[in-house]
């Protein structure tokens, strides 16, 4: 049995961002993109389809560690009224919302494929989203493959561990800045374990972590309690 586990936010904003020749209204260019995105995944894969939401708040405890987290995102470049609107097009394919009060849809997205690793340990779990952050929902082994709605190939994670690489370098999407003077290279040499990091680069990586790692989440086991009360 498939359980395909959709980043909400991320997909919509991907049909949001892509132009239909003749609709230049927003929201039926978001609708009739995603309309066929959807329809595709469920040609693609038999099974259950489940779609996790950010919720107000969910950036609150990253933020009270580091208050530029998520800074330099730029609000003005989606319409998240489109956004709220086009909800109602997942109920219209039978998809499951989950909406965890006060938590960002990548850690709705890891509970949830906790939660059905646990139900089923055969079934095959598959995220849809681009954002390779997912990526350590896989590696934990709570997750098959992550899928890339665009390039629509699955994405290969990389052999070294991604909450760690992040951790170091940083990630400008996120604006998290990393540890400073680590690069690509010597954080590939710190993750083997033919580097190490000094005092205070160890102070700014533990810091970094818990920006980055899902289950540092405070809410962690609640949200994971939370998903076991659907019955899903």
């Amino acid at each position: 049995m498939d359980n395909i586990c959709i980043d909400g936010n991320n997909l919509t904003c991907i049909a949001y961002s892509t132009p239909v020749p003749g609709i230049d209204s927003a929201l039926e260019r978001t609708y009739s993109v995603l309309s066929r995105m959807l329809g595709k995944l469920k040609q693609k894969y038999d099974g259950n389809f489940y779609v996790c939401w950010d919720t107000r708040g969910g950036t609150t405890f990253r933020k009270q560690i580091d208050s530029n987290y998520k800074a330099t995102r730029d609000p003005s470049k989606f319409d998240f009224t489109v956004i709220e609107k086009c909800k109602v097009l997942y109920e219209d394919f039978g998809i499951k919302s989950i909406n965890i009060p006060q938590c960002e849809g990548d850690d709705a997205l890891f509970v949830l494929c906790k939660y059905l690793r646990k139900k089923d340990p055969q079934s095959n779990i598959v995220i849809i989203s681009r954002d390779k952050d997912l990526l350590q929902i896989v590696q934990k082994g709570y997750a098959n493959t992550q899928y890339d709605p665009v390039k629509k190939n699955n994405i290969v994670p990389p052999w070294y561990d991604v909450v760690k690489y992040k951790a170091l370098v940083g990630d400008s999407s996120d604006n998290i800045s990393g540890v400073k003077g680590i690069g690509q290279k010597a954080a590939i040499k710190i993750i083997s374990g033919m580097k190490t990091l000094t005092e205070e680069q160890e102070i700014q990586y533990q810091k970094c972590l818990k920006l980055v790692d899902a289950t540092m989440n405070p809410n962690f086991e609640k949200n994971y309690s939370l998903v076991e009360t659907l019955n899903l």
